[in-house]
């Protein structure tokens, strides 16, 4: 029961980050694929286990996808697009 309380008390409001991250979801998603084919092809060519080429390709694909996004979201023309 106090860690029902502790969630409702603490988190119940967004943070800026993830209310960002909330508004570019679209748009990290359209801009996803380019990002997850190069990243693979990069990483397909070091010697590293795959567990770890896919935690770096997750890594490196999202972070990259979200901030894409929300740059291309600044710009007035493709923020009503996106």
């Amino acid at each position: 029961m106090r860690l029902l309380v502790l969630f409702r008390e603490r988190f119940a409001e967004q943070r800026t980050l993830v209310r960002r991250m909330a508004r570019g979801a679209y748009a990290a998603y359209v801009v996803h694929p380019f990002f997850v084919v190069t990243a693979t092809a990069l990483l397909a060519a070091l010697p590293l286990p795959r567990i770890v080429q896919f935690l770096a390709l997750w890594t490196l694909a999202t972070t990259v996808s979200f901030a894409v996004s929300d740059v291309l979201r600044r710009a007035p023309e493709l923020d009503r697009i996106l």
